[in-house]
């Protein structure tokens, strides 16, 4: 699929901080221009705050530290400098793209497809937006919304492990974490800079296919990688209830949820959780 770019690079602006280093690529659409912090509090803070407009659709933030990172629900999330994918795309997309289970989905799916191409391992999905390898977690997304001058500005934070080793998740007591390092097979040792190239790729293929109407493909990808249809599970909704029975339908509209006799249909952006069991 050929993606197309319909304006010339863009130029740094003025209120740039001067530590943050301005950076335009070969690339066209999301990615074609970055901005790259040394240490920054949090990429999705700077991205939602900073005076983007429109134009700016498709720049992504990059960080090497992060010190006040963080995953959903505020949870923190922390990483030493240089050995993780740090990034926030700021987009301005159509009013069909703005719901949160479909931008989630874009990219999970999206990195899911890169870490496969760099590791030959394809991640499950965990509701709503980690991505898990051998149960455990490998990659956190976090979708934030912003109304600024009357545009609606998405920001969808990456924070992808690359380089750690176990010693690293030890030290920082995270038994439960793991990296691309970790998963590769030998001798493939993937980087962080093939690492954010093949993100940036497959965000533009599912992006342009969402553009051009078809969410089948994206809905379909995501619905098989969270491998949740048919299982028994309990889902916990955003208000605290607790619903438990057999999955049986998934999509962005909706999943319908049996326990014996009784049915739950339940929109996507009510769920905050769901676990097997």
């Amino acid at each position: 699929m050929q993606l197309v770019i319909d304006r010339a690079p863009l130029s740094p602006p003025v209120w740039l901080p001067p530590e943050a280093h301005w950076q335009t690529s070969h690339r066209t659409g999301i990615g074609q221009t970055c901005i790259l912090f040394p240490t920054i509090t949090s990429t999705n803070d700077f991205a939602k705050s900073a005076p983007f407009t429109p134009e700016h659709s498709g720049i992504v933030i990059l960080a090497e530290h992060q010190t006040a990172g963080r995953g959903q629900y505020g949870r923190h999330w922390a990483s030493r400098s240089g050995v993780s994918v740090l990034m926030s795309i700021v987009l301005y997309p159509p009013s069909t793209l703005t719901r949160p289970v479909m931008l989630t989905a874009w990219v999970a799916v999206a990195v899911s497809q890169a870490v496969q191409k760099l590791t030959g391992r394809l991640p499950c999905i965990k509701w709503p937006n980690d991505l898990l390898v051998d149960q455990k977690k490998l990659c956190g997304i976090l979708i934030e919304m912003v109304n600024v001058g009357g545009s609606l500005r998405v920001v969808a934070g990456v924070g992808l492990n690359v380089e750690q080793r176990e010693a690293d998740f030890v030290q920082a007591g995270l038994p439960d974490a793991t990296s691309l390092s970790l998963i590769a097979v030998p001798p493939t040792q993937p980087s962080r800079d093939q690492a954010l190239e093949e993100i940036l790729y497959f965000l533009n293929i599912y992006l342009e296919s969402l553009n051009q109407g078809d969410r089948q493909t994206l809905e379909t990808a995501w619905v098989e990688r969270t491998e949740l249809v048919g299982q028994r599970v309990m889902i916990t909704l955003t208000n605290g209830v607790t619903l438990t029975g057999t999955l049986t339908e998934m999509n962005f509209e909706e999943l319908v949820l049996i326990d014996f006799t009784q049915s739950h249909t339940i929109t996507p952006e009510m769920i905050r959780s769901i676990a097997k069991i």
